[in-house]
């Protein structure tokens, strides 16, 4: 391949692997420290702390968030399972 990838974001073939390895692989260390290095000139030292806080904090809301939704919905379909068998 030639570096291009031309493939939809959902599904890649078996045999088109090569081209999504190449366009959408998994972010390394060197990317991580480019962004570090980013992060650092565009905020500064003494931000990147509060920044790495809050996002911490935004993170482990979402979450709980994604947690209450999921349990919200597991209990109504028991709780519509319940029912079913209740009527039959």
């Amino acid at each position: 391949m030639n570096g291009t990838c031309s493939l939809s974001a959902n599904y890649v073939p078996y045999y088109k692997q090569e081209c999504y390895d190449i366009c959408m692989g998994p972010i390394g260390i060197q990317e991580l420290v480019l962004i570090l290095i980013i992060a650092l000139v565009f905020f500064g030292p003494k931000r990147l702390p509060e920044l790495g806080r809050s996002l911490g904090k935004t993170l482990a809301e979402f979450r709980r968030a994604s947690n209450e939704i999921k349990q919200s919905i597991e209990k109504e379909l028991q709780d519509d399972d319940e029912k079913i068998k209740d009527q039959k």
